[in-house]
């Protein structure tokens, strides 16, 4: 069972919500669509196994994620991935709206079959940003798609399951265009560096200096050419091959030492604190 957090679903002309039961779209746990002026607020939560995808229209909204805040303005998507803690407040104006939708990282999603749903998933869990300017091509998707996801009618199923598959697509594309368009030549050159030197430990100030700013400069620019800041990006690259190695069948101490973390326990925390699980833990999990 997902925690349901939304216990006031209701069906009014500003607020709809449909959980999995009501919807025909494979992989879709809940779809809603808010139109209201009136400050509002979901408590902490967290789905294990959900994506969560917020299209907004127009007004402001705080989210909190693991703890980290990000002032969103309208005009763009934000995500959460699976098991992370998240919150939100906002306030939409009146004529705007805001769409929101789950979606299970399991495969069968959307009609798209097995091998077409892991690799979307892929995909997804890969995004460089949370947040996202949308198109209007990706926003009249998720409108229809909201229109037609309650059908019974075998037809309409197809289309809104493609509709919100084209989304996604589109949204991947997306993020990508917004690497390539924002990233300046020296915080690109700072990324990959980072992405070379995964096994020595680099310091900001390291990093700094090796494309040529300053420290606070450089801590400036990051964060806002890649929406992370470069202790969170380089660790985020520190935790992926650790998990590389743990497949590997390294053991957390070998994994630990590999990566230049100061201890196998501090290196469990800080992956802990990342995927939710310890490193022993999801070594068990590996086939």
């Amino acid at each position: 069972m997902y925690p349901l957090l939304y216990e006031f679903l209701v069906d009014t002309p500003t607020w709809k919500v449909y959980t999995q039961n009501e919807l025909t779209m494979n992989g879709v746990y809940l779809f809603g669509r808010r139109q209201e002026k009136t400050p509002f607020t979901v408590r902490p939560h967290h789905h294990p196994d959900l994506f969560e995808f917020h299209l907004l229209q127009g007004g402001t909204y705080t989210f909190l994620v693991e703890g980290k805040t990000h002032n969103i303005t309208g005009g763009h998507v934000f995500i959460t991935l699976p098991g992370e803690l998240h919150e939100a407040r906002f306030t939409i104006p009146r004529g705007q709206q805001f769409y929101w939708f789950q979606l299970q990282s399991s495969k069968g999603i959307l009609g798209l079959g097995k091998e077409k749903s892991m690799r979307l998933i892929q995909k997804l869990m890969q995004l460089q940003h949370r947040t996202i300017a949308y198109t209007p091509t990706m926003e009249d998707a998720i409108r229809k798609a909201f229109d037609r996801c309650r059908s019974t009618d075998a037809y309409d199923k197809q289309v809104a399951e493609n509709l919100l598959a084209s989304f996604l697509y589109q949204l991947i594309e997306e993020d990508g265009a917004v690497e390539d368009a924002l990233i300046s030549a020296e915080i690109r050159q700072a990324m990959e560096y980072m992405q070379s030197n995964l096994h020595s430990y680099q310091s900001v100030p390291a990093l700094a200096a090796q494309v040529g700013l300053s420290e606070s400069y450089f801590r400036t620019k990051f964060k806002k050419e890649t929406g992370v800041t470069p202790t969170d990006y380089y660790m985020g690259l520190r935790i992926e091959k650790a998990k590389e190695l743990l497949q590997e069948g390294c053991s957390v101490t070998e994994t630990a030492n590999a990566l230049d973390f100061p201890t196998p326990n501090y290196f469990a925390t800080v992956f802990r604190q990342a995927t939710n699980m310890t490193p022993s833990a999801y070594k068990k999990k590996q086939p």
